[in-house]
């Protein structure tokens, strides 16, 4: 049987356990430097690699990108690639989307509830690259151009107060179109209320005023 010495104390001295016994209670060594190994961390993949692995974008496309970017400050390859017409904007947004890990969703105003779509003012949709696309008892999801942008998230937490958020990936021109498609809505709204108005109002109450030239 083997013999556990203790201290003055009273407390056992681990440096006299057995390794058997000392193992038992802690990890190992190997174990500890598995877990602090630097290969265990997820490494994240970035954009124009991952257009690179997909094939939307070949190795020349990419080196050129990154020689424009050496002479343009505060600009993302990504944003190169799509100036330089090597991309589309939506293949961006999906891959900024897997390499965030959060889902990428196409924006539709026909999907999107009217209620939910007016809870942010069409400017500030279009300037901060954002929209509403759904928002059931107090859960919003907004649709994010850049789902980084942490200053978006906490002014819309103030503007709308919802008990949770939901980010998603979005294209910007699809906001645009959306944008678009409810101007369009609203302006058949009032022509049709126009026309109403003008059923409604009997031919003794219509008076046309015909202009008289000189």
């Amino acid at each position: 049987m083997s013999r556990i010495e203790q201290t003055d104390s009273g407390q056992i001295d681990p440096l006299a356990m057995p390794a058997a016994e000392q193992s038992a209670g802690a990890p190992s060594a190997d174990a500890i430097a598995e877990l602090w190994s630097p290969g265990a961390a997820n490494v994240r993949v970035s954009v124009e690699d991952l257009l690179l692995k997909e094939g939307a974008i070949d190795a020349a496309m990419l080196r050129q990108a990154r020689q424009v970017q050496a002479n343009s400050r505060g600009k993302k390859i990504s944003q190169i690639l799509l100036e330089m017409g090597h991309v589309k904007e939506e293949q961006v947004q999906r891959a900024l989307a897997v390499t965030l890990n959060k889902p990428y969703q196409d924006v539709d105003f026909k999907d999107i509830p009217p209620d939910a779509f007016g809870k942010l003012s069409t400017d500030f949709m279009k300037q901060r690259g954002c929209i509403c696309l759904n928002l059931v008892d107090g859960r919003l999801t907004l649709g994010m151009v850049d789902p980084a942008d942490v200053f978006l998230v906490d002014e819309v937490k103030r503007k709308l107060a919802p008990k949770v958020i939901k980010t998603v990936v979005v294209s910007s021109s699809q906001i645009t179109l959306a944008i678009e498609a409810a101007n369009a809505a609203n302006a058949g709204d009032e022509s049709e209320k126009f026309d109403e108005i003008i059923a409604d109002v009997g031919d003794d109450e219509l008076e046309i005023v015909e202009e008289t030239k000189d």
